[in-house]
């Protein structure tokens, strides 16, 4: 489960059963628990996290939760949050508001945000992931799949920085203080091209970060027959539109 995972396998992965998904979560959760005894769950409090938590304590039913309050999280999620049993909640040293004056806003994506900030304070050491950002292509002169859309080329020129370090701040520096010792996180492929490129590199155990992905083979669709058939209540912004 550790090894590299083809886009083909990942294709067919997308299309197993909901029986087999669910299994193989399982299977992942339970090889990852025995590598990793102490590994807490991230829980934001969403679908996904919400089945990722459900799977987990199926196998360990007192397994310890963590929620990092970004302190941008709506109401309901928190107030939802408080009502599942052994869950942390965190807080970032920094607050949103103070990210924004030191590094600038977070805009569009964290990969947009990233090329925005290497073009608009040009070094040397930036200069070839600039001309990659710009032009779309490798030093090699290999296509690139990272390159700023033509669309956003005019934030370059604002004048106002702009930065991709808010969910670093936000919620990666508070979560890893507490997931040292390993974490499930219920993230999913089809999230992203960056999740599926992340899959396809270390499959769902990623042992250098000691990060386990069960879910990573699932779609919304079977987040949302899991919880029909296990009955899991959700939080009620769901069904708010």
């Amino acid at each position: 489960m550790a090894d590299k995972v083809t886009q083909q396998e990942l294709k067919e992965r997308l299309g197993w059963s909901f029986e087999q998904k669910r299994d193989h979560a399982l299977l992942v959760i339970e090889s990852f628990l025995a590598q990793y005894p102490n590994a807490v769950v991230s829980f934001s409090g969403g679908m996904d996290s919400l089945v990722m938590l459900d799977l987990v304590r199926k196998i360990d039913p007192g397994r310890k939760a963590v929620f990092v309050n970004t302190t941008n999280e709506l109401s309901e999620i928190v107030r939802f949050v408080k009502t599942i049993e052994n869950v942390e909640t965190i807080l970032p040293e920094i607050t949103f508001i103070e990210i924004i004056e030191k590094y600038g806003f977070p805009l569009i994506s964290k990969n947009v945000s990233r090329m925005l900030n290497d073009l608009k304070h040009p070094t040397e050491f930036n200069r070839l992931s600039r001309e990659r950002w710009l032009t779309g292509k490798t030093p090699t002169g290999k296509k690139s799949v990272f390159v700023l859309p033509k669309k956003y080329k005019h934030l370059v020129n604002t004048p106002f920085d702009v930065t991709n370090k808010c969910c670093y701040f936000l919620k990666k520096k508070p979560f890893k203080k507490l997931t040292k010792e390993g974490a499930l996180i219920g993230t999913m492929a089809s999230d992203s091209r960056d999740r599926s490129f992340a899959y396809m590199r270390t499959g769902c155990i990623n042992h250098t970060k000691k990060h386990a992905l069960p879910l990573s083979v699932w779609t919304k669709k079977d987040i949302w027959e899991y919880i029909q058939k296990e009955k899991l209540k959700y939080c009620s912004i769901y069904d708010q539109g």
